[in-house]
């Protein structure tokens, strides 16, 4: 029987135990097979319903072929006879090869089998699991989560209710805070929690949980608990008082084993009985009684000297206390010593702060009356120092040999963090003590993905590059970038062998706006010493640098093997963002894998600020506002954080933000503000707040090169919003600045069919392309794409030529441009864009001419798979390709395909967005024409609004738009 789990976990496993990874590797499936083994195993669940829930923005046939490709996906990975069709409009589950825990949790609460269904209520249905695109989906899946959790919640109460009746009251005690813990908010739970602990001669642990509560509310919300909360607290606190706390153990036995978790309650001291003592049972509950009592005293205690503490806890300071030294005696020295060691070792690396080791010391001794070991509670003290981290360890000493054990916990919620172990010479103790230290910092647990560091650590000898590895993951989990490239860029130059440093320098640089490609090559050319999993990463990674196609099937392939890795998924989403529009696919694509790396690390940035693009895109304005929050709320020092705050302002036309942002912006790196402007346009595609942004980017504080950036972004600014002389004049403007970089844009900008170019403007443009001499390079001045890449330029002048001479008719000169690039084609300097550029101009060519399909053949050989500069212009982006490919595809009547392609407007950098208007003016009319007329009337409203204020030229396109409008709107 196959084993579907939900509660606490989402995982799906044959009847051997093996995960069913191709079905858990995609979020929609996933959720379509829960629902149906929930909704569809008592009865079965119409087709219509489960459109309605999962596509309800789709039109019905899309709807249908995506239920039908769904199933059909999952009968292949299920097997037969799971998913069972009762006639041709109900699906359901057959629960006698599907289990489902959700599903038996629900039968045990109705037979009244209580701890059946608390063994089966591990936590929150379906934790993680996030579909975008489907608000009846979200909303199913919380109705879910709230209608499970509260029948756990009764059957909680109920197991608490029996408990206490039979006199366990420890029993009862976990059952009732297990039933806080998963509505803590509720007064009412707080009160029968109190209740149950005071009727179970608990007290002590009542007051206690009061106070939590009580401190709880202080801190997050500033309130205090309801008067008949208080009024019960009182009660108890008048009937009950709490005994007084018994004098510490002595170190010897109240020092936990290092390598063990510390318990979740303090332990029962150890003390003199009293007299008489009771005999037999009644001496027995007496005993057990006490021993109780004592633990929930030590708590309370604890508590309150926390609470009395000035000094505030520090999550990321860590104390390290004198270790245990068993054997030698000659090396009893090294227990105070680590103190000083470890704490030179562990501070400021990731993020961790450590305790001054005269502080410690002098704690130590306070608290321990001179012993040279904590206390069993080392959270409490390491509390009061200000620290949440700790670190216990001990030394087996025998006659030159040495061995150190060191385990890092959580003081807040005691647990083990990180364990390190190490044994050697003696007289290498300072090597000992740099690799335990590199252990437990690699061990402790920094998110899903933290086994890179852990490799990391295994494939350097340097402990100061792995702090600053560890220094680096810690800034680019945060998203800090700019830091985290530094802090590899000093991993790697420690150690130039460190693979992992080189590769995790290469993205961070990517991120932070840099050049990757130098790390990246370096990680390469060293990672036969990695391990086969992150050999993928690194050469996968190279692959996706130079836009290789195949980068998406061999990530897919990475992530089927490996479902768990956060790396990987990442980059899977990251290559369908960036590099699949050459193949005529939206970025929109990429929200699958992305929503995949929430289900793993629910507060990764970079797939928070993706999606966020993403719902800014498909005009999903509460998704992109939820995402936004998440973010900033998450990650409000990352480098990405104003970008975010941009895209949220301008997606949801919040003006008063966007005037403050407009305050700070001029503040900003000039690869943040360009990033901004772009997102504005592309993402957005509020061409408006675009232009407001432009002139930020532009101004004389801005380096040479963004500020070119800008100019040529204004231009294409201006043509999106069909204003071509108003274009003209932008350019003139960059021209002064930098003419090879103006003449490139103004030619590519003239040859897009449906640019109101004159044949004077064509000719001009032309003239200028005969004459052009590429300028000298001036050391120092901010490089252009014609300086960066001159072995290029014969390319690029013959193929804007080409352009050119289409446009104005004149097929002779366009073949001998063809054919120019046709000698270049395959030279060591081409890299196959002479290639791809002869078949765009002959494809124009066929078109002009009629010859569609001639022409469409020539355009599917097209495929932009060179490596391009690290900042890519509109040349480069391939848009004028897509286009023409979807028009060709249009021409032959393939309009699915067509749609498909005229979707990939906008790509994610905004150099295409000259052409989102016609790709919104040629989708309205082919979806009209398909009998879908509310996304028709969508598309046509787009091109409508974005050229409202066009040249004549354009006009009438923009009347034709305005009559779909009023036409379609008036059908609906």
């Amino acid at each position: 029987m196959l084993r579907l789990t939900t509660l606490g976990a989402l995982d799906l496993r044959d009847r051997h135990g093996h995960p069913l990874r191709d079905v858990l590797a995609q979020p929609k499936r996933v959720a379509l097979l829960a629902y149906l083994a929930v909704e569809g195993g008592p009865a079965p669940v119409s087709r219509d319903r489960l459109l309605a829930t999962f596509w309800p923005e789709s039109d019905e046939a899309r709807a249908r072929n995506a239920l039908s490709q769904a199933l059909h996906h999952l009968r292949n990975a299920l097997g037969a006879g799971v998913i069972e069709s009762q006639g041709p409009h109900r699906i359901g589950v057959d629960a006698s090869r599907l289990w489902c825990d959700a599903t038996v949790f629900a039968d045990a609460v109705e037979r009244g089998d209580v701890d059946l269904a608390l063994d089966l209520y591990r936590g929150e249905f379906c934790p993680g699991l996030f579909v975008s695109g489907s608000s009846e989906l979200e909303h199913w899946l919380d109705e879910q989560r709230r209608h499970l959790r509260g029948r756990a919640l009764a059957a909680l109460r109920t197991a608490a209710e029996r408990l206490a009746a039979r006199g366990e009251p420890e029993g009862a005690a976990r059952a009732a805070r297990r039933a806080l813990a998963m509505h803590p908010d509720d007064e009412a739970d707080v009160r029968a929690l109190l209740a149950l602990l005071d009727r179970s001669g608990d007290a002590a642990g009542a007051l206690l949980a009061y106070r939590e509560f009580e401190q709880r509310l202080a801190d997050e919300l500033d309130a205090r608990p309801a008067p008949e909360t208080r009024q019960l607290a009182e009660a108890i606190r008048r009937r009950r008082e709490v005994a007084p706390a018994e004098p510490a153990p002595s170190p010897a036995e109240s020092a936990p084993s290092p390598s063990s978790p510390i318990s979740t309650t303090p332990a029962a001291a150890s003390v003199s009985p009293p007299a008489p003592r009771p005999r037999g049972p009644a001496r027995r509950a007496l005993v057990v009684t006490t021993l109780a009592g004592l633990a929930v005293v030590a708590a309370v205690v604890v508590w309150r000297q926390q609470a009395r503490s000035a000094v505030p806890v520090d999550d990321n300071a860590v104390t390290t206390f004198p270790f245990a030294v068993r054997g030698d005696p000659a090396l009893a020295y090294l227990g105070d010593g680590m103190v000083d060691l470890l704490d030179a070792r562990l501070d400021g690396a990731g993020g961790l702060r450590t305790i001054d080791p005269h502080a410690v010391q002098a704690a130590v001794a306070r608290r321990a009356r001179g012993a040279a070991h904590p206390p069993r509670a080392g959270g409490s003290l390491s509390a009061q120092l200000g620290a949440r981290l700790f670190v216990l360890g001990e030394i087996v000493a025998s006659p030159g040999r040495v061995h150190l054990d060191a385990t890092m916990y959580d003081g807040a919620h005691r647990t083990s963090l990180s364990h390190a172990a190490v044994d050697g010479d003696v007289a290498q103790i300072f090597a000992l003590v740099d690799a335990l230290a590199g252990q437990l910092l690699a061990n402790r647990p920094e998110g899903p993905d933290a086994g890179l560091t852990r490799v990391a650590a295994l494939t350097t000898h340097s402990l100061d590059a792995l702090r600053a590895y560890v220094d680096g993951e810690h800034a680019y989990r945060r998203g800090r970038y700019l830091d985290a490239a530094d802090a590899f860029e000093r991993a790697a130059a420690l150690d130039t062998s460190f693979t992992l440093a080189w590769y995790r320098l290469g993205v961070a640089r990517d991120w932070a706006g840099g050049d990757a490609r130098g790390a990246a090559a370096h990680a390469l050319a060293h990672m036969a010493s990695l391990a086969p999993r992150e050999r993928l990463l690194v050469s996968s990674y190279w692959q996706y640098l130079n836009l290789d196609p195949g980068t998406e099937r061999v990530y897919h392939a990475v992530v089927a093997r490996y479902p768990d890795d956060v790396e990987a998924w990442s980059f899977l989403g990251e290559t369908q963002f960036h590099l699949i529009v050459r193949q005529g696919r939206s970025f929109t694509e990429a929200r699958e894998a992305f929503a995949r790396v929430m289900e793993l690390d629910p507060a990764n940035p970079n797939a928070l600020l993706h999606l966020a693009r993403i719902a800014a895109a498909e005009g999903r304005r509460d998704e992109l506002d939820s995402l936004a929050r998440l973010f900033l709320a998450r990650h409000p020092d990352a480098d990405r954080a104003l970008e975010v705050r941009v895209l949220r302002a301008f997606s949801l036309g919040d003006r008063a933000e966007q005037e403050r942002l407009i305050t700070e912006l001029p503040s900003a790196r000039d690869p943040t503000l360009d990033l901004a402007v772009r997102d504005v346009a592309a993402y957005v595609q509020d061409l408006d707040g675009a232009i407001r942004l432009v002139p930020l980017l532009v101004a004389p504080a801005r380096t040479t090169f963004y500020s070119e950036r800008g100019r040529a972004l204004d231009a294409e600014l201006a043509l999106s919003a069909g204003r071509w002389a108003d274009a003209q004049r932008r350019l003139d403007a960059l021209a002064a600045e930098e003419p090879d970089w103006a003449l490139e844009v103004r030619a590519l900008l003239a040859s897009e069919p449906f640019t109101p170019a004159t044949p004077e403007d064509l000719r001009a443009v032309r003239d200028d392309l005969l004459r052009w001499r590429p300028a000298e390079i001036v050391p120092g001045r901010g490089t252009n794409f014609s300086q960066q890449d001159r072995q290029w330029l014969p390319q690029l002048r013959a193929y804007l030529l080409g352009l050119v001479s289409v446009r104005l008719g004149d097929t002779a000169a366009a073949r001998g441009y063809a054919k120019a690039l046709d000698r270049l084609d395959g030279t060591a300097s081409d890299s196959g864009l002479a290639g791809d550029y002869a078949h765009t101009l002959r494809a124009e060519m066929a078109g002009r001419a009629g010859a569609w399909r001639e022409a469409l053949a020539q355009a599917e050989q097209i495929h932009f798979s060179f490596s391009a500069p690290v900042m890519r212009n509109t040349l480069y982006a391939g848009a004028h390709e897509r286009f023409l490919h979807a028009e060709l595809l249009h021409a032959v009547g393939r309009d699915e395909e067509a749609l498909r392609w005229y979707a990939s407007f906008p790509e994610p950098a905004g150099y295409d967005v000259t052409y989102l208007a016609p790709a919104y003016l040629r989708q309205g009319q082919i979806t009209e024409r398909l009998g879908r007329r509310a996304e028709a009337l969508g598309f046509y409203r787009r091109a409508a609004t974005m050229w409202k204020d066009c040249d004549a030229g354009l006009r009438p396109l923009l009347a034709e738009a305005r009559r779909a409008v009023e036409r379609l709107s008036a059908g609906s």
